[in-house]
C-alpha cells in the first residue's frame, strides 16, 4: 500500500518569515484517499540536526518563490541508514501559481510489505482406515499371484503398478498444504519461563517510553531472570526426553537431533543435481578401486617372493551357485525392518508390514528371478 503525503508550510505573510513553533504542525488523515496534509514551519537548524541523527531529505529544487532568489525551505525527511531501502519515493515539487509563497511538495510512501509465508506440501494415505483383509484379497486375486511375469524388470514394475493400483482404490494419496511455522519452538517453555518473558517485555516497553534510570535498571534484572528461567526450562524439557527415551535408541537420537539442531529437513535438490551426485560417488569409488588394484600389482611385482605372505590355498567347492532366498527368510527381515519410507517408494514399507506374508512371497520370486538371470531389476 502507498501513502501520498502533501507538505505546505504556513507562514504569517504573503513574503514574511515563517514561524517557527512546534505548535503550528497539524496532520490531516482522509481515510477514503489515504492522503496525509501536513502544515510544518522549517527551523534554519535543521540540517544540522540531519547530519547530527543520521537523517536525509529528498527534495532537491527550491519550494519558495519571492522576489529574490528562491529559497529550499519545504524539506522530506527520512532515515540515511539505508537510501536504497527508504520508504519515500517519487517527490515532486508543485508550482502554487502565487496562490502562496510556497510550492506544493508531494511525495508517496510506502508502507512495510507483509513478510510473504511459504508454504510446505506433503502427501499421505491414512492407513488406520483402509480394510486390511479387502486388500490382501485383491493384492492375491490380480495378476501378481493368477499371471506373474518371468523377467526380473518386469515383474518389479508389475509389483509397483498392481500394489499402487490396488493401494489407491482402499486408501487413495491425499495431499495436503500448510504454512510453514515462523516462529520457534517453544513447547519447552515452562509457564514460570513464559511469565518472565512477558515481564521483561513489559519492562522494555516501559523503560523505552520513559527513559527512566530506574526503569532500565529495572528491565536488565528482568533480562537476567527471563534468561535464567529460559535457560532452565530448555535443559529440564530435554534432559527429561533423554531419561524417557531410556535404553530405546531410536528415541534417544530423535531427542539427541533435536538436542543438536538436526532435525530440520534439508533443502530439496534437483533431479539433475542428485544424478550428478550419484555419478561423482560411484566414479570416485570406481577409481579408488582400480588405483588400489594397479598400486598393489605394481608392489607385488617388484617385491621378491615370500612365502609367509602367499595366500592360502582354496580347499573348499568353489562359489559357482548362489542359493536363492526362502520366504521364510524374507519374512524374518521384513518384520525385523523399521516401518520408514523414502519419498521415492510407490510402496510405503508400513504397507509391507501389513501384509509381510504376501510381500515376502513376491520379493522372494524376484529374488530367485534376479539371481538365475544374474541382472539386478533396473528401476530399483
Amino acid at each position: 500500500m502507498s501513502l501520498v503525503v502533501v507538505l505546505i508550510l504556513r507562514c504569517a505573510g504573503l513574503y514574511s518569515a515563517p514561524k517557527t513553533s512546534v505548535n503550528s504542525i497539524c496532520i490531516i488523515l482522509y481515510i477514503s484517499t489515504l492522503v496525509v496534509v501536513i502544515i510544518v514551519a522549517i527551523s534554519t537548524e535543521l540540517q544540522s540536526l540531519l547530519d547530527i541523527h543520521g537523517l536525509q531529505q529528498h527534495v532537491s529544487s527550491p519550494t519558495r518563490r519571492t522576489p529574490d532568489p528562491n529559497s529550499l525551505l519545504d524539506l522530506v525527511i527520512s532515515s540515511s541508514n539505508n537510501i536504497s531501502s527508504t520508504p519515500v519515493s517519487s517527490v515532486t515539487v508543485i508550482p502554487s501559481h502565487y496562490i502562496s509563497d510556497h510550492d506544493l511538495v508531494t511525495f508517496s510512501l510506502s508502507s512495510k510489505s507483509q513478510i510473504k509465508r511459504t508454504t510446505t506440501t506433503y502427501s499421505f494415505r491414512k492407513l488406520a482406515n483402509m480394510d486390511v483383509q479387502a486388500f490382501r484379497d485383491d493384492l492375491t486375486d490380480f495378476e501378481l499371484f493368477t499371471s506373474p511375469v518371468d523377467t526380473a524388470d518386469e515383474l518389479a514394475e508389475q509389483i509397483d503398478q498392481v500394489t499402487s493400483a490396488i493401494l489407491d482404490k482402499h486408501c487413495s494419496l491425499q495431499t495436503r498444504t500448510k504454512l510453514t511455522p515462523t516462529k520457534p519452538d517453544n513447547r519447552w517453555l515452562t509457564p514460570e519461563a513464559l511469565a518472565a518473558k512477558r515481564l521483561r517485555c513489559r519492562l522494555e516497553r516501559r523503560w523505552k517510553k520513559h527513559q527512566r534510570e530506574s526503569d532500565r535498571q529495572a528491565y536488565r534484572k528482568a533480562c537476567r531472570s527471563a534468561n535464567r528461567a529460559i535457560t532452565e526450562s530448555r535443559t529440564k524439557f530435554y534432559c527429561e526426553r533423554v531419561q524417557a527415551a531410556g535404553k530405546d535408541c531410536r528415541s534417544r537420537w530423535s531427542a539427541i537431533k533435536d538436542i543438536l539442531h538436526l532435525a530440520s529437513p534439508p533443502d530439496s535438490s534437483s533431479v539433475d543435481y542428485n544424478q550428478h551426485i550419484c555419478d561423482s560417488f560411484a566414479t570416485f569409488f570406481q577409481n579408488k578401486i582400480v588405483n588400489l588394484k594397479t598400486s598393489l600389482t605394481m608392489k607385488l611385482a617388484h617385491s621378491p617372493p615370500n612365502s609367509l605372505f602367499a595366500d592360502k590355498p582354496h580347499m573348499s567347492e568353489p562359489l559357482s551357485a548362489i542359493t536363492p532366498p526362502s520366504a521364510d527368510e524374507v519374512l524374518k527381515l521384513i518384520r525385523s525392518m523399521p516401518a520408514k519410507s523414502s519419498p521415492m517408494d510407490s510402496i510405503p514399507t508400513s504397507v509391507i508390514k501389513l501384509c509381510p506374508d504376501i510381500f515376502a512371497t513376491l520379493i522372494t520370486r524376484l529374488a530367485t528371478i534376479s539371481f538365475r538371470d544374474g541382472a539386478f531389476h533396473s528401476i530399483y
